[in-house]
């Protein structure tokens, strides 16, 4: 098991957060390989060792290499991981893709976890939001609360910032990786979500990846415009002639008909921009 060596501030919090878990007899965590769930994953392990269980829901709102990278973390943890289809796709205001998309997401899947709690006996289940999230628009955390999901991370008033330095010290090998939100929010809202819609933006993504733009988002708009977010400092290598016309020519063949760059570069979440002004 990893040992410890926090600094005296961050101890206090995650002493708490500890305790907290060490109030129940098992908990399942709602797994996504993202350093949040990860280090809730390996604090839930430290405290109830067996009694702990990551579970990932796969689906086509995930890449492979989250998956892999949720396998590869848990591994590191040395938790059990069960790995489940997610079914949201079975919920028609998750496909509608309204502004409460991610409460019904949510819904179906902590409902899905809920139900394997129930049959498996495992007292509670946890998620990894952290004290950052409020800032955002979260209406999936609703969604939490209202099903008795907690989050233990909020609860004793972790941000990202510590919860990267955590996993560090954990050793953690995803302790800087960029957020990695599902596909589904690079999708404009009201513009239905559909499997095909996804793996276009899936694909792009990967191509740009590959070209070594890291982070990077491909958000889509009204079905044909792909607008591209990247760090403003790799914009004067993407606009290199080359560059451009390989990425246009690419992301032209996967469907998109017009291809674009926004200059205010990479931002997380920018689709909840006109919902966080109103």
């Amino acid at each position: 098991m990893t040992a410890y060596d926090f600094t005296s501030g961050l101890s206090d919090k995650h002493r708490l957060l500890m305790d907290s878990l060490a109030e129940v007899q098992s908990c399942g965590i709602a797994f996504s390989g993202g350093v949040d769930s990860s280090v809730l994953a390996q604090t839930a392990f430290c405290v109830l060792g067996d009694r702990a269980t990551a579970i990932y829901l796969t689906g086509d709102t995930a890449t492979v290499v989250e998956q892999e990278t949720a396998q590869r973390i848990a591994s590191e943890i040395g938790i059990r991981l069960l790995v489940f289809r997610g079914v949201e796709f079975a919920e028609p205001e998750f496909l509608r893709n309204g502004v409460d998309r991610c409460y019904h997401c949510k819904k179906t899947r902590f409902s899905q976890l809920l139900t394997w709690a129930k049959d498996n006996r495992v007292e509670l289940i946890v998620e990894g939001s952290n004290a950052d999230d409020a800032k955002d628009y979260r209406p999936g955390s609703r969604a939490a609360k209202e099903l008795g999901v907690r989050a233990p991370l909020v609860e004793v008033g972790l941000t990202k910032e510590e919860i990267r330095l955590l996993a560090r010290r954990g050793g953690l090998s995803n302790w800087n990786l960029p957020a990695s939100p599902c596909l589904a929010t690079r999708i404009e809202y009201d513009l239905p979500i559909t499997v095909e819609r996804l793996r276009r933006i899936a694909a792009a993504e990967a191509f740009l990846t590959v070209r070594g733009f890291s982070p990077v988002r491909v958000r889509l708009h009204g079905n044909e415009l792909a607008r591209l977010e990247i760090a403003p400092d790799q914009m004067p290598r993407f606009l290199d002639e080359d560059s451009r016309r390989l990425v246009h020519e690419k992301l032209t063949e996967l469907g998109f008909a017009f291809v674009t760059l926004d200059l205010a570069g990479f931002q997380s979440g920018s689709m909840n921009r006109t919902i966080l002004q109103k």
